[in-house]
């Protein structure tokens, strides 16, 4: 039997093949060992990010049933990561519908992105269908994340830019009613001094005497209405002093009781009695008494309590945030409560707006809280409201608090308005007052020149300084105004006494330096009034 030859060692080449291949394999297992190190720290970081983010990760199967829920965002739900698992979702959002349709939108195979309302938070939402190897539905994944600030935000701006567009369209009314109370002023100025001018040519017997007597009534109650129109314009004039405001509630409450029905109790809680605010205590009168009468006419067939009620209020920077124009600070708050109907939206909105009513026909102007809302802004208040149909209405007026000072100056008294002779300038774009003011005064011992041109005035003036003692001057006139007048007057006559009408009242006064106007008379006219004030700026001269 022939023997098997040796076998041959192995080469030299075979063995380095050998070397290499294991280089190879462990290079392979080096590289599976990092992309499984890898692969666990990015799941570490996505399962952190989840955990911390404020998202919510979920899946669920073709039943609606929770087979996923991450993310740090169900804490906001008050949810733990996984809690939900296992439970339909059908079930858990039984009262919120906007979820249940969603998740069948989806389900049926539509990829869906809304946001949601799930008790006080909100979500936005995206839902994606779970589909099989064939195109079937298997089920729902999805992602959510809270935007709840967002949206408040959002919310919170919508509600700003309606308040400045009801800002912007109070201050457009206000200007269009004082241009209104203006124009019926220089009408209502000449009946009011001609009507004088007629009584004073009659015996105090003649049967006609009457008779104009109620034409000046009637101009008084014109006057009155117009007043009121400016102060919602332009917060009208204002006489302010340091004022005790629990004085003025005591007070006008006592005169309201004696005009409430019997089926109205009035409730008072005054907590302050040491506060002050500066104001016009008169119009503060006006404020409480407009929104006491307010509060009784919606409890007038039901009846009920209305509560006034006056305290101290600090208002931090958030609590002042809540009441629309108001800035932080020390107020004294009036608030006046009633149980009547309340409001809807639509009538809060207008609630302030001159002659905007609710009141049947013949019941009120609607302009009592249009007033009281001019009066409290020319204070540099704010009045809040709150009001539910059905469930009555709140009203809370907000004035600065103030130190209280030592003392007021006493206002000095009034002279006689009668003349010897001293040579007044009249000045007026309305021929009629002209004439007016020209028989008025000359009937009390003045020598009047009219004028309806302020340009023909100044020329005048400029021709011969001396000719006048006093000039009248109206404030809104074309082409100049009776401020602007007055200025160039002085470059002429520096110790001119100028006396300036204006049918805005003496709020027109503090637009232009002191130094150019001596005092200022209110239109309509008030004849004894208006000769007054003429004979203390001769006077003072």
């Amino acid at each position: 039997m022939a023997k098997r030859p040796p076998r041959a060692p192995q080469s030299a080449v075979d063995v380095e093949a050998l070397r290499r291949e294991n280089e190879r394999l462990r290079g392979i297992i080096s590289e599976y060992r990092h992309a499984e190190t890898a692969l666990r720290q990015t799941q570490e970081h996505l399962r952190a990010v989840v955990e911390h983010a404020p998202i919510v990760v979920f899946a669920l199967d073709r039943d609606g049933v929770f087979t996923l829920s991450e993310g740090h965002g169900l804490g906001a739900l008050g949810l733990k990561p996984g809690q939900v698992v296992g439970r339909s979702a059908f079930e858990i959002y039984k009262d919120t519908p906007q979820i249940v349709a969603n998740l069948r939108r989806c389900l049926a195979g539509e990829s869906v992105n809304e946001v949601v309302h799930v008790d006080d938070q909100v979500f936005e939402a995206l839902y994606t269908p779970l589909l099989d190897a064939s195109g079937a539905v298997t089920g729902v994944s999805g992602i959510a994340w809270d935007v709840t600030k967002r949206v408040h935000a959002e919310e919170a701006a919508k509600g700003l830019e309606g308040q400045l567009q009801h800002a912007q369209k109070m201050e457009t009314i206000g200007t269009l009613a004082g241009g209104i109370a203006h124009d019926f002023n220089n009408i209502l100025s000449p009946i009011l001094g001609y009507t004088d001018i007629a009584m004073g040519l009659l015996e105090e017997n003649h049967p006609a005497r009457m008779d104009l007597r109620e034409v000046m009534n009637a101009t008084g109650r014109a006057r009155e209405l117009v007043q009121q129109i400016l102060i919602f314009a332009r917060g009208g004039d204002q006489q302010r002093r340091a004022v005790q405001l629990h004085l003025v509630v005591l007070e006008t409450l006592r005169l309201i009781r004696a005009t409430m029905p019997s089926t109205i109790e009035i409730s008072q809680r005054v907590a302050t009695r040491q506060d002050v605010v500066m104001a016009d205590p008169t119009q503060m009168h006006q404020v409480i008494m407009n929104l006491c009468t307010n509060a009784a006419h919606s409890m007038r067939a039901t009846g009920g309590v209305m509560r006034v009620e006056l305290e101290r209020r600090d208002m931090s920077e958030p609590e002042a945030a809540s009441v629309p124009g108001l800035r932080p600070g020390s107020y004294v708050v009036l608030t006046v409560r009633d149980q009547g109907e309340g409001m809807d939206e639509a009538t809060k909105l207008r609630i302030f707006e001159p002659f905007f009513t609710t009141k049947a026909q013949g019941e009120g102007t609607g302009l009592g809280l249009s007033v009281a809302h001019g009066i409290v802004r020319g204070h540099e208040g704010v009045i809040d409201l709150e009001s539910v149909p059905g469930a009555g209405s709140t009203f809370r007026v907000f004035l600065p608090a103030i130190e209280a000072p030592g003392g007021t100056p006493p206002s000095p008294d009034a002279r006689p308005g009668f003349g010897d002779g001293e040579r007044i300038l009249v000045v007026d774009d309305e021929p009629e007052i002209v004439r007016m003011l020209t028989r008025i005064l000359e009937a009390r011992g003045y020598r009047v020149t009219g004028h309806v041109s302020a340009h023909d005035a100044l020329t005048a003036v400029r021709r011969d300084p001396g000719a006048f003692d006093a000039v009248i001057t109206d404030q809104t006139m074309p082409k100049m105004s009776g401020t602007d007048l007055a200025h160039m007057i002085r470059e002429t006559r520096p110790d001119m006494p100028i006396v300036l009408t204006s049918g805005y009242g003496e709020k027109t006064a503090s637009e232009t330096p002191r130094t150019d106007i001596t005092a200022v008379a209110a239109k309509p006219f008030d004849v004894a009034s208006l000769v007054e004030i003429l004979r203390s700026a001769l006077d003072a001269n």
